[in-house]
Parts: structure tokens; C-alpha cells; sequence
């Protein structure tokens, strides 16, 4: 492998229009829900779990709605399915 080769860049090419597939739609939704309570707590989850060790308030706020939010994920996905 020459040096060339490993700073290849791939890109897909596609000829016409990209279809959003259903599951497609709940993953963008998802990652939109995710970035907007990334964005505005300013907390990643990740690192706002260990900063549950410091205690502050905003963190112990932001991940009680995580885990709330990861709690109601399952029942509001099946009462959207089944209706």
C-alpha cells in the first residue's frame, strides 16, 4: 500500500433523487432530537455521565431527561406504530 492509497477518498454517486426510506426517516428524527438536546444542554452524554460524579444540577437535569426520554422511547414508539 502506497501512501496514495490510504488518504483515498470514497464517495458514493447517485443518479437521481434520494428517497428517504421510512426507516430512514426515524433515524434522521432521532439524530435531530439528539442533536437538539445536544445543542441546547451543551452537555454530550457520554462525558455528562461522569460529570454526574461533580453533582451540578444541570447535569443531574440533563441526564434524569435522558434517561426519561430512553424510558418513554419503547411505549411512544408502539403507540405510534399501532396507530
Amino acid at each position: 500500500m502506497n501512501r496514495s492509497d490510504r488518504f483515498t477518498l470514497k464517495v458514493l454517486v447517485v443518479d437521481g433523487p434520494l428517497v428517504v426510506q421510512p426507516q430512514g426517516r426515524r433515524l434522521v428524527g432521532g439524530a435531530a432530537l439528539f442533536g437538539i438536546g445536544w445543542g441546547l444542554s451543551g452537555c454530550c452524554p457520554g462525558p455528562a455521565l461522569v460529570s454526574l460524579l461533580y453533582s451540578y444540577e444541570s447535569t443531574v437535569v440533563f441526564c434524569v431527561a435522558m434517561f426519561a426520554g430512553m424510558a418513554l422511547e419503547g411505549p411512544l414508539s408502539r403507540l405510534v406504530a399501532s396507530s
